[in-house]
């Protein structure tokens, strides 16, 4: 990597991990000014909503490093009008997952130090990589579409320029065929898909979705027309991006036009459905197929033509991306409810000891009940009355600790069988977590 790159990469993030500092410790000011207007006074120790709000704090603070550390590197590479390599890409991403595991550290220690400091004794390293996963996934997703940026930037440099008139008048002959398509009789929408095989400007085949009763424009145009014709070296024009997959025993175009040696696609849509958009133009450039895509007219041509099938499979995938946020929302409850469970955990090794002052029993047995507050205003808002309700089903005397202050006793033994309870919603979370 060019040093001058790396080293304007690096002075942007330290620009950008000391706003991040100093917005971390204003929000921990505000936080015990809060808690002091609160309470009276600033002496008493966190509770678990308190708690769960300083980690929250610093959770924000290790995802903001690992995007600044990405976006200093992309500003930097833009200004300077460079292209990474595959190589500096990797590196690049080795550098943000050092900095989460660096920030994760020094986060760590900051927190000990400041919690000891209130009588907490807690090591939240664990929580915290567990909480910046999400951050880490982000920042993975935006690094991998900065990648793919990245090879199609370099694979203009070196493909052929659409738009000559030869391009324009096989990618026309495409759309007529098009619109000649046959669909199925299925009651939903489908393409209309014209494909044209053309081989040192001569036109070998044509064809269109639904000639052959329900088989697609690519294979009709290859293996209905062209069984025993060779289209090695040939380019083909299809108003569709071919598919990436089909059901067995069928083969999807896409990799019959490998299995073709074509040298060239050009598409006139990619596909609306997003299992297959942008796969089939991929698998083909994977192959060191050349991907153009028809000029922009025609796309529009080809677009309009298709509304229908659009409109459906974009109501598909609208369904489709509701299921996945469902699921992720029982994922993001399931790790709150983690953190909360183990501060409980916490909460019962700091039990104060039978002959504890009574201060210092008072002070426990409070940080529980706020705890168990927390706990249930979370399930209540978040995950409804169902697992509010089984939270709350507690025993109140606990056999096995007779020695200690009555008080201190009964909350010791409904901390631990609220605990249970939350291990169980757990354990059962499509019965408690799902809406």
């Amino acid at each position: 990597m060019d040093d001058k790159i790396k080293s304007y990469a690096e002075t942007l993030y330290m620009q950008s991990l000391m706003t991040s500092v100093q917005t971390v410790l204003d929000d921990q000011v505000a936080l015990l000014k809060k808690i002091a207007t609160q309470t009276r006074s600033s002496d008493l120790p966190f509770s678990g909503s308190q708690l769960r709000e300083l980690v929250k704090f610093r959770v924000k603070h290790i995802e903001r490093c690992m995007q600044a550390k990405l976006d200093s590197y992309q500003k930097a590479y833009q200004e300077a009008v460079a292209v990474p390599t595959n190589e500096e890409l990797i590196e690049i991403w080795n550098e943000v997952e050092q900095t989460q595991k660096l920030q994760i550290s020094q986060t760590t220690s900051a927190l000990q130090v400041f919690l000891k400091g209130r009588s907490v004794d807690w090591n939240p390293g664990e929580t915290l990589a567990t909480e910046s996963g999400h951050g880490h996934d982000e920042v993975l997703q935006r690094w991998k579409i900065w990648r793919g940026k990245v090879q199609l930037q370099r694979a203009d440099a070196t493909k052929p320029k659409l738009g000559d008139s030869d391009d324009y008048k096989f990618a026309r002959l495409a759309v007529d065929e098009a619109r000649k398509s046959v669909s199925e009789q299925d009651g939903r929408p489908h393409p209309k898909v014209g494909a044209v095989v053309v081989k040192n400007g001569q036109v070998l085949s044509a064809a269109y979705r639904g000639e052959f009763e329900g088989n697609h424009a690519e294979y009709i145009a290859l293996e209905k027309h062209l069984s025993d014709t060779a289209a090695a070296g040939a380019t083909v024009y299809t108003t569709l991006e071919p598919c990436t997959t089909r059901n067995h025993p069928k083969i999807p175009c896409a990799q019959r036009l490998i299995e073709r040696k074509v040298a060239r696609v050009v598409i006139g849509m990619l596909d609306p459905d997003h299992r297959i958009s942008g796969k089939g133009q991929r698998k083909l450039r994977t192959a060191n197929i050349v991907t153009d895509f028809f000029p922009p007219n025609l796309m529009t041509e080809v677009e309009e033509l298709n509304r229908e099938f659009t409109r459906y499979a974009e109501q598909q995938n609208q369904e489709t991306q509701r299921a996945a946020s469902s699921d992720g929302k029982l994922t993001d409850r399931k790790r709150h409810i983690n953190v909360f469970a183990g501060v409980g955990c916490e909460l019962v090794k700091k039990v104060p000891k039978p002959d504890a002052h009574i201060n210092e029993a008072f002070r426990w047995t409070k940080e529980v009940k706020d705890w168990a507050a927390s706990v249930h205003s979370f399930l209540k808002q978040e995950c409804g009355a169902l697992a509010a309700n089984k939270f709350e089903r507690i025993n109140r005397l606990d056999s096995t600790y007779l020695g200690i202050h009555k008080d201190v006793g009964q909350v010791y033994g409904s901390l631990q069988c609220l605990i249970r309870n939350l291990e169980e919603i757990l354990e059962k979370a499509s019965t408690y977590l799902c809406d």
